[in-house]
């Protein structure tokens, strides 16, 4: 089923059944996002159904309670394998989701609990610690590996943080040097981990990640199928498969694995945002732009699918319509147009200057930019010089 038809309007009902599903399933988190997307399409009708926004507000409240207790448990699980961090991650995201009030006062013990083990794990460190080999050249492991590795995973969901802190040392090396770009390396240390691990398949697609970057497209291709036969169902294997597949121009073969993800990714945006971006990299930006409008439509706004339309208008040439969306994305995603991520107000900038605009609020934002994206600050002054001498 082509993705075109899986975003056809769902009605607040469709949304409850969907998170009733998924709450019996134990998906409290994916549950929540049902039933907060049904409220919010049903405080948009009119007249309004004030039954079934109670109805839907006490459902999206139960997931979130249920959901704050799995945090909770799994914290707990974390904070015996010693990672202190990563359990209070977990304890913190569980207290930004309960209003319980003894569950509140349990986390912020727990909370308390674990800055208290982090302060006594503190050791000085020793003057005569030599950081290199005997013979000479730094160790293969940096000092504060276990630091770079917790930091790494915090926003990774806990049951594959769980999992990665399962794999080892190799695991732990590898995971890192991938995320530094050092491929050879980190395909080295993760296929030590893969044969320590056999069982260990979350190990595939970050080996998959760097026979690519390596350019070792058959090894990654098959790595990222054998992890997609293991969980059909996760995105991650969708993303390294489809990259692999555009490395090697099979856009065809691209699409027709997208095609065929199962049921309970029915309507994910990161497919319909792969499957976009896989159409443009094939040469059909007007199938790209037709999916994103159609999602926009039907969906509302969303800045992730307006920032890839505005990549395909970029890509057809039409850059009054690119500028204009990169526009809206500022106007209404102001978290989007940050420091953090300069993209969109560059893009907009840019296209603006290329459009013939010399005004002081342009002005405004390329000297913004100069704080913000410092990496083209040259490109952006020699833009501030031409409008000040043009106004």
């Amino acid at each position: 089923m082509g993705l075109l038809k899986l975003f056809a309007g769902k009605t607040p009902k469709d949304l409850e059944t969907r998170g009733d599903d998924l709450f019996e399933a134990g998906e409290y988190g994916l549950a929540k996002m049902e039933y907060d997307k049904g409220l919010d399409k049903c405080r948009k009708k009119s007249p309004r159904d004030m039954e079934q926004e109670r109805r839907l507000a006490d459902k999206a409240r139960r997931s979130r309670e249920a959901l704050a207790l799995q945090h909770k448990q799994e914290g707990l699980e974390i904070l015996e394998s010693d990672y202190d961090e990563a359990a209070e991650e977990c304890f913190r995201l569980a207290l930004a989701l309960t209003e319980d009030p003894e569950l509140v006062r349990e986390l912020e013990a727990l909370l308390d609990r674990t800055r208290q083990r982090r302060k006594l794990e503190v050791v000085p460190p020793d003057p005569d610690a030599d950081l290199f080999e005997e013979e000479g050249g730094e160790t293969d492991i940096s000092p504060d590996i276990d630091e770079i590795f917790t930091a790494l995973l915090s926003p990774l969901p806990v049951q594959i943080r769980k999992a990665f802190l399962s794999y080892g040392e190799a695991f732990k090396e590898g995971y890192v040097a991938l995320n530094e770009g050092r491929f050879e390396r980190s395909a080295e240390r993760l296929q030590e981990a893969l044969e320590e691990n056999p069982g260990g398949d979350r190990i595939l697609p970050e080996l998959a990640t760097a026979y690519l970057n390596l350019e070792m497209h058959t090894e990654a291709w098959d790595l990222a199928e054998s992890f997609l036969k293991a969980h059909p169902d996760e995105l991650q294997g969708y993303h390294v498969l489809s990259e692999v597949l555009w490395a090697l121009g099979r856009y065809d073969t691209a699409i027709k694995r997208l095609d065929a993800a199962p049921a309970s990714l029915e309507g994910s945006l990161p497919l319909l945002l792969l499957r976009g971006e896989t159409l443009l990299k094939a040469g059909h930006p007007d199938e790209a732009e037709l999916l994103y409008k159609e999602f926009l439509d039907t969906e509302g706004f969303n800045p992730e699918t307006a920032r890839a339309l505005a990549g395909v208008y970029e890509a057809m040439g039409r850059k009054e319509e690119a500028r204009d969306m990169y526009g809206r994305l500022l106007n209404e995603c102001s978290t989007c147009a940050g420091p953090s991520d300069p993209f969109p107000k560059s893009r907009f900038a840019l296209l603006s200057f290329e459009l013939g605009e010399r005004t002081p609020a342009l002005l405004k934002i390329f000297m913004s930019l100069v704080r913000e994206d410092p990496e083209k600050q040259a490109d952006y002054y020699d833009k501030i010089n031409s409008i000040q001498s043009a106004i």
